[in-house]
């Protein structure tokens, strides 16, 4: 199972919230789930991000970090694995020819 709890707020002593010390700093949400390894946490801007984050982690979805490859990059390491595969551009279709 896990939780969220919220970074910059902290319950006072009438029960209200009030600015704990990290108010304004860092990220605001933490996200805190067990693994079979053990307990594992995760900061996140919004409500939102962490409860979605939560969500997958104990449905066991795994996401993917944003590739920091260039277009270039990702160009060339899928041109040499066409060569490799034979996959390569034959001659122009006959019904595809101009008239």
């Amino acid at each position: 199972m896990g939780h969220i709890r919220d970074r910059w707020m902290q319950p006072g002593p009438n029960g209200r919230k009030i600015r704990s010390d990290r108010w304004g700093k860092g990220l605001r949400w933490q996200v805190r789930w067990e693994t079979p390894t053990g307990q594992r946490s995760k900061g996140l801007s919004s409500k939102d991000a962490a409860t979605s984050w939560l969500t997958d982690q104990i449905a066991g979805v795994e996401r993917r970090p944003v590739s920091t490859e260039t277009l270039a990059e990702l160009a060339t390491r899928w041109q040499a694995r066409r060569c490799i595969t034979g996959h390569r551009p034959g001659p122009p279709s006959p019904r595809r020819s101009a008239r």
